[in-house]
């Protein structure tokens, strides 16, 4: 059964940061779970140019505060991790 059965009004970019979104929800469940995704997120370096879009779509593209610069690294590594992709 698709995820949407009726459609959806979601273009690409809001659909992957909806399953990324959903990762990372599902992967900081436990207090080790967010320990290791806050390391394995501030380990990674900055966000790629791939990720940029992604980034002003969720108002993460310039971060104000320490706590919306390890948003946007979260994110990032939550997008890799859905998409496939691994950081070089």
């Amino acid at each position: 059964m698709p995820h949407w059965p009726f459609g959806c009004d979601f273009d690409e970019r809001e659909l992957r940061l909806i399953g990324a979104l959903k990762h990372l929800k599902a992967s900081t469940v436990t207090p080790a779970g967010k320990l290791r995704s806050m390391a394995k997120a501030l380990l990674r370096g900055r966000p790629r140019p791939e990720h940029l879009a992604d980034l002003k779509r969720m108002r993460l593209d310039s971060p104000a505060n320490i706590s919306e610069r390890i948003e946007a690294r979260l994110l990032c590594l939550a997008l890799d991790e859905t998409s496939g992709q691994k950081r070089a």
